[in-house]
Formats: C-alpha cells, structure tokens, sequence
C-alpha cells in the first residue's frame, strides 16, 4: 500500500479565486478559510479572503501583493489539508518546499496555528518592506544552463532546482532585462513567477536579522508525522529560527528531494498546493519501475471539486 505524501508548496503557484468551487462548496474549507481570516486580520488588519476571490478580478489577473499572497497560500493549504483529514485522508508524512514548510509545521504541530499565522505574516511584511524589488524566473532547461554561463550567475542566483530541465533564477528588477535577453537568445523557455521578490537568495538577506528574531521566539513540537523538507531533501526533525530562515533563504532542493523519496518507498503523492505545480514536479521524478502516485486537487482549469471527490472515492475503495 502507497504511503500517503501531502506536499505543501510555495510562493509563486498562487492565482485569484484559487479554490473557488471548495469555498463555495466545501463546508469544512470554506469553515477553516473563515478560521484563518480572523486570524489573519488580527495581524495585518484585512481580510485576505476578500482579495482572494475578490469579484473585480480574474483568475489570470496578476496575484502578486506579497502581504496578500503569502497568507493566502497558507490558508488555502491548510484548509485543503484539514478538510481531507475531515475526510478520513491522512498523510503518513508531510513534504514542505519554502512557504510550504511553514503550513506543513502548523498542520502537523510543529508550529501552534496562531504562531504560523503570525510567522507568515512577519515575513511577508519584512518582504514588502526590507527587500529590494525583485523577480523570479522559472527556466525550462537544465540548471548546467546557469553554472555555464558568466552572466547568469553575475546577474542572478540559483532559488531552486525543480527537476532535470527545470531551476529557477532570483534576481533583481534592474538585471531581469539581461537575464531574459540572454535567454531569448539562447532559444531557452522561461516563465516570470507572480511575485515581487527574489526569493531563496542573497537579495532577501536584509530581513535575516529581524526574522529570526522573531521566530527565536516561537515554541516548537515534533512533528506528528514524518517531516520532509526540500531545504534538506531529507527527514527534519530539528525546528529552530535557523531552520526557518534557511527554508527561505537558501535554494529548494525539490528534484533532489523527490529522488530521495522515491529511492525509499513507492507513495502516494497528494498537492495541496494551488496550480498543482508540485504534482507535476512529482510525475516527472517517478520512474518506470516506481509504483508512486500523484494526485492534483487545485489545478488552474478549476476541477477541484471533481478532483476531490475521485480522491474520496480512491481512499474509499482502499478501505473495503
């Protein structure tokens, strides 16, 4: 039997009326989206449900206001994974990638709730204010592309490696213009990420300070499950403001940490994630011989509802 994965995701995935048909439709996420706006306005004093599904606006419509985007995500993974346990679905363990470590430490106790809420929204605000303004760019082509060439890693830094032809570059507004030049030039396909930041490198360093003070003060647990973070592409058992700095500075090792598992065990990968971008990371890193699943839930062509309902029924038959 497939041991069951929720993967948490982060930064970049996110879209307005993300999830959509489930708060119309599902009471239990739509119950822990009111939760988690009430404590989310405790912090930054609005309602990120409102801008999420926000009636002004369209699904492909630029989400990129970091102060809303980034409890956003959260909600709309903490949600989804508490209305799948609602419904019997349990993960044997929990994957993380930056923004997702954080909802994957509050669902599995690692983290009290009101202090992941409060986390998310310190960093997003330390983002919006301290950091130069930046960019991300997901580059189809693999990561030898970078370590070739002297204007890339001039101009930019390494924020992930996703799989064999897939990294993503941070770098700042003022070099964006070269990096996507010599791209074009190179026949490279690349895609600019919805956010503001260049996340996962040195251009975020001056927040490093004052966040971690602040999470040097948070109490943490063992996690209820087995922990799998793709900072370390391994088991995290150890929880400290390092720690939690380190997932959002340093570059996530999503491809590494997929090989990893699936030298392990076959599993059953479930995305909690919006877009379902780390479903689709997961299909690519599962072999011929391996007998892992994946299952999306919030792709971009809005059949969550159906998505869910076909897991339901999978775990359901299991059970007979």
């Amino acid at each position: 039997m497939h041991k069951t994965v929720f993967m948490f995701s982060g930064q970049g995935s996110q879209y307005y009326h993300m999830a959509n048909q489930l708060f119309e439709q599902d009471k239990v996420f739509k119950d822990w989206m009111h939760e988690l706006d009430d404590l989310v306005k405790q912090e930054l004093g609005e309602s990120v449900v409102t801008r999420i599904y926000a009636e002004d606006k369209k699904k492909s419509d630029p989400f990129d206001e970091i102060l809303y985007t980034h409890p956003a995500i959260f909600m709309v993974e903490y949600a989804l994974a508490q209305s799948l346990a609602a419904k019997e679905i349990h993960p044997a363990m929990v994957l993380g990638a930056s923004l997702g470590e954080l909802t994957a430490a509050a669902f599995t106790g690692v983290m009290t709730l009101p202090d992941a809420v409060k986390t998310v929204i310190k960093q997003a605000t330390l983002y919006d204010r301290s950091c130069p303004p930046g960019v991300m760019i997901a580059v189809l082509a693999p990561v030898d592309l970078y370590h070739d060439s002297p204007l890339l890693r001039s101009c930019s830094e390494i924020a992930g490696v996703n799989g064999a032809e897939h990294f993503v570059l941070s770098t700042l507004n003022s070099n964006v213009g070269k990096v996507q030049d010599f791209l074009n030039g190179a026949n490279v396909v690349f895609q600019l990420l919805p956010v503001k930041q260049a996340f996962h490198s040195s251009y975020i360093d001056p927040i490093c300070e004052p966040f971690s003070r602040t999470v040097c003060h948070i109490v943490t647990s063992p996690s209820a499950v087995p922990f799998v973070s793709c900072l370390t592409a391994g088991r995290q058992e150890q929880f400290d403001s390092q720690y939690f700095w380190d997932v959002v500075r340093k570059p996530i090792r999503i491809a590494d940490t997929l090989r990893w598992l699936e030298a392990q065990d076959n599993y059953h990968y479930i995305d909690i994630g919006p877009s379902a971008t780390f479903a689709n990371f997961a299909r690519q890193h599962i072999n011929s011989g391996s007998n892992s699943l994946t299952s999306p839930i919030l792709p971009l062509f809005g059949s969550e509802v159906k998505q869910l309902s076909r897991l339901v029924e999978h775990f359901a038959h299991l059970e007979q």
